[in-house]
């Protein structure tokens, strides 16, 4: 959740089938992936149980892809990821 320019990273279950969801615009998603001006990841560590292993994955290609200033730490998450 952004607010007020902090975000904050909570997941409580991961969505079911047919749960409505609702997407980020481009600049939401750069805000949430940025802290401080500069890149951020700490929800994967946070959601390390919530989120299934390839579901992160997928995040994290995704971001990498959009987001060249965050490149490298995606690099790293999914390096992680896939040692776990």
């Amino acid at each position: 959740m952004i607010s007020g320019g902090s975000v904050k990273y909570v997941i409580d279950s991961p969505p079911d089938i047919r749960d409505k969801l609702e997407l980020l615009s481009s600049d939401e998603m750069r805000e949430f992936h940025t802290q401080n001006g500069k890149p951020s990841a700490a929800y994967f560590h946070t959601s390390r149980d919530a989120l299934d292993k390839n579901l992160r994955l997928c995040i994290a290609e995704q971001v990498e892809s959009q987001y060249p200033e965050c490149k490298l730490m995606m690099r790293l998450v999914k390096k992680h990821l896939r040692r776990d």
